[in-house]
């Protein structure tokens, strides 16, 4: 069956538990990545980590935990994985990776 595609643009407003923020889409990224403060300010109770991943870094190699939570983008809600890292000095508190987009997403630069 045909699903129909959901367009986004290079940066998307979601809803993450109770917070809306501005997200960066990355179609670079394999994994999405949300920044602990908004992690922490979104629930009210912390979301279980569903296991650990190791990233390798400029300064060597991190381990991050994975959460597993529900975000509303461009009108859909979907239960998504992120791993959870400080992301106070990047632009965007979260960053959608492929594991999202591949969910019937398309990407059109244009959009705002």
């Amino acid at each position: 069956m045909f699903r129909r595609k959901t367009v986004v643009g290079l940066v998307e407003q979601v809803k993450i538990g109770k917070k809306k923020v501005l997200a960066r889409i990355d179609t670079g990224a394999e994994r999405s990545s949300i920044c602990t403060r908004l992690l922490k300010r979104a629930f009210e109770e912390k979301p279980p980590v569903v296991r650990h991943v190791t990233y390798r870094t400029s300064n060597g190699s991190e381990k991050r935990p994975v959460v597993k939570v529900p975000i509303r983008i461009a009108g859909r809600k979907i239960k998504a994985t992120f791993n959870v890292t400080d992301r106070r000095d990047m632009t965007y508190d979260v960053l959608i990776g492929q594991n999202i987009l591949k969910k019937d997403f398309l990407i059109d630069p244009r959009r705002r």
